[in-house]
């Protein structure tokens, strides 16, 4: 998708949309669905953790300032969506549109995987404009905006936020993806059904519930499928291999670092 990381440019098109917006920070109550507002993060939001954004792109400011204005003013105990970005690009909009104008195969194969090829080759793109690539995980933890303060960013005095989330115990099927014309994203996720619980005996002879829904079968996904022991040679050749390509030695330790930080295999 697209988006204008000027903060002008990005308060005109939230403001057009503000109109006809459906409130950002609330469920939709009596819909299948409901959509919220979401970010993409880098490593997954564990259930009761409390995590700290560090935000002053103008997107996720007028996102935040859409889940305030929707609870009078206060955005504090609004849901928000948080998925996992496991690829996430940003280029510039204009330097894209004349790669794919140079190289029709490379415009063909861009579509295929659905970017952003929405730019007319005579349009002329501002320095600001943005084409977001992103790859997410299909399902996502709902949380709850916990504390915002206000601040400014130290060398150009440029409005900054501090946003405290806290992961919440639900994780949902996200049905897709959408981008706001601010420019940040909204899921819309699927019913939740956790009414659905059938008990289990456990070992010390008591019976504790166990929630049958497609939403405990989505968090069950998360944390890694049911079925041979994780090091068994069964289970090592059913898992997928993901890759990364690491450029330059010197960001393999960081890399590496990180990986184990965002805990990788525990998540699949």
């Amino acid at each position: 998708h697209a988006f204008d990381a000027d903060a002008d440019a990005t308060a005109a098109a939230a403001a057009s949309a503000r109109a006809d917006a459906d409130a950002e920070s609330s469920r939709r109550f009596g819909s299948a669905s409901v959509t919220l507002p979401c970010f993409t993060l880098r490593r997954p939001l564990r259930a009761g953790e409390t995590r700290r954004l560090n935000l002053f792109e103008p997107r996720w400011l007028a996102m935040i300032d859409a889940v305030a204005e929707a609870r009078g003013g206060d955005p504090r105990g609004a849901e928000i969506a948080c998925g996992l970005a496991v690829n996430r690009r940003y280029v510039s909009r204009a330097w894209l549109r004349d790669v794919d104008a140079k190289d029709a195969e490379a415009r063909l194969e861009d579509a295929s995987y659905g970017d952003d090829l929405s730019a007319r080759d005579d349009e002329t793109l501002s320095p600001s404009c943005r084409s977001a690539d992103l790859v997410v995980e299909p399902f996502v933890r709902v949380a709850k905006i916990v504390d915002v303060r206000e601040g400014t960013r130290a060398v150009t005095g440029a409005r900054r936020l501090e946003v405290f989330l806290q992961g919440g115990e639900e994780t949902r099927r996200a049905e897709r993806f959408e981008a706001h014309p601010a420019g940040y994203l909204r899921a819309t996720l699927a019913e939740n059904e956790s009414d659905s619980e059938t008990t289990k005996q456990t070992p010390d002879g008591k019976k504790e519930a166990r929630d049958t829904s497609a939403a405990a079968a989505a968090a069950e996904i998360v944390v890694g499928p049911r079925g041979p022991p994780a090091n068994s040679a069964a289970s090592r050749a059913s898992r997928p291999v993901r890759v990364v390509c690491v450029v330059g030695l010197a960001h393999c330790n960081g890399v590496l670092s990180r990986l184990a930080d965002a805990n990788v295999e525990a998540y699949r």
